[in-house]
């Protein structure tokens, strides 16, 4: 193992038992309790992973945000919108889901704690197949949960999954942004719920291989026809002189659709 890689190996095991309570330039106070969070905290405000899409998205107001797991995109991008209106946050309004309990708990508390709970909503949804049930695997520190049965967790549960498309039906105000992080599911979404993303004016979707590929999400969006505005890969398995790659395994696209439907 390299010295690089075992460092990382040492901070992620040490990190989680350091509890992190802070807040960003505009006042956002956010809480960091377990392994979950510090990945996710990782993700979103230490390697910045989204800030490359953020500025496409400066007119956005109203968002939801789907696998939004401890809330952290909907925090960051409601600290870019402060940031560039001299740390003045704007009015916003949001709706965020995730299937893990634990997280839509935390998410509701930090809503509460930034007042932002007569705009802001979270609550859980679980996406794949329509009607049905399924096995959801929920990790303890938050971090990967699926309906995929991968790794190990604490618990395994049989959750319904939830129409999003009725669920949504009457929002017509939250239909500037939608983001889509939810391990593999996202097939589902487009199998099922076209209807509902063909309102949206912009998305943000990760991809998971191998349950849902970037060619599977590049193919979607081409037959949706919208268009790609900036996609993004990990920088494994793809050779870098080439740039980004719709073949990695792992990848974030925004698009945005020229005539959204209400």
């Amino acid at each position: 193992m390299s010295f690089k890689r075992l460092l990382k190996s040492v901070v992620r095991d040490l990190l989680p038992h350091a509890g992190l309570d802070f807040r960003t330039p505009s006042g956002i106070h956010l809480l960091v309790p377990d392994r979950g969070a510090w990945s996710s905290t990782g993700e979103i405000f230490i390697a910045r992973s989204y800030d490359v899409f953020f500025p496409r998205l400066e007119m956005v107001r109203g968002w939801v945000d789907l696998g939004c797991n401890q809330g952290f995109f909907s925090f960051a991008l409601l600290e870019h919108l402060a940031r560039i209106n001299n740390n003045a946050q704007p009015e916003t309004w949001a709706f965020l889901f995730d299937a893990n309990e634990t997280c839509v708990a935390r998410v509701n508390d930090a809503i509460t704690r930034n007042s932002l709970q007569s705009r802001w909503k979270c609550s859980q949804a679980v996406i794949g197949p329509p009607d049905s049930l399924v096995n959801f695997e929920r990790h303890k520190d938050s971090v990967h949960s699926n309906i995929f049965s991968i790794g190990r967790s604490d618990k395994v549960l049989s959750l319904p999954t939830t129409n999003l498309t009725e669920l949504l039906s009457g929002r017509k105000e939250f239909f500037d942004l939608i983001k889509i992080d939810i391990e593999g599911a996202e097939k589902f979404l487009f199998q099922h719920h076209s209807t509902l993303l063909n309102r949206f004016r912009f998305g943000i979707c990760e991809w998971h291989s191998p349950q849902f590929s970037g060619h599977d999400l590049l193919a979607a969006i081409e037959k949706a026809g919208w268009r790609v505005v900036q996609f993004c890969s990990s920088t494994d398995r793809y050779d870098i002189q080439k740039g980004h790659s719709w073949g990695s395994p792992f990848g974030v696209a925004l698009w945005e659709n020229p005539a959204p439907s209400h």
